[in-house]
């Protein structure tokens, strides 16, 4: 199994570069959502891990790294096995979800595998989603946690409150 501590190694880097470049702001974020979302041996490492831990193949993926996601899998570089429930993005600008490859089943468990974690708004919107399909989010996977409080249902490779 992948080990937490390494991918959490690859991560700081990262962080400490945007802050170099930008000291913080929307500019730092953009930069270090667009930094994850180049890093395809990260992205694919973590998906494997979160994937290993909670030993549930229900992946939800929203926006951009869905799509990205998406296509690694089609190219073969994502285990096919991995069941990649994708939902249009712009969750938290208000727009309504619409989601593909959801299970038809009664009841299923999911993971949620975002860049990033600041207010919780997108993962309450995409939980409230999948629930009406009678599926549960069983925990939150991010790269980035920027938010103040701690959430025991989310776990990121940074956080930035310590």
């Amino acid at each position: 199994m992948i080990q937490l501590g390494v991918l959490r190694q690859k991560m700081v880097p990262i962080v400490n570069q945007c802050l170099k470049m930008h000291g913080g702001g929307e500019s730092y974020f953009d930069e270090l959502d667009g930094m994850i979302k180049n890093d395809f041996e990260l992205m694919v490492a973590y998906l494997k891990y979160t994937v290993e831990k909670e030993n549930i193949k229900n992946v939800v993926v929203s926006g951009e790294i869905g799509l990205i996601l998406s296509k690694l899998i089609g190219k073969k570089i994502i285990p096919m096995d991995i069941n990649l429930i994708c939902i249009r993005g712009g969750l938290r600008k208000g727009r309504e979800p619409v989601g593909v490859n959801i299970p038809f089943c009664e009841s299923f468990k999911a993971i949620f595998f975002d860049d990033s974690y600041y207010s919780g708004k997108t993962a309450r919107v995409v939980g409230e989603y999948i629930q009406k399909y009678g599926g549960e989010i069983i925990r939150n996977y991010v790269f980035y946690d920027g938010c103040n409080d701690r959430h025991e249902d989310v776990v990121s490779l940074y956080r930035y409150y310590k």
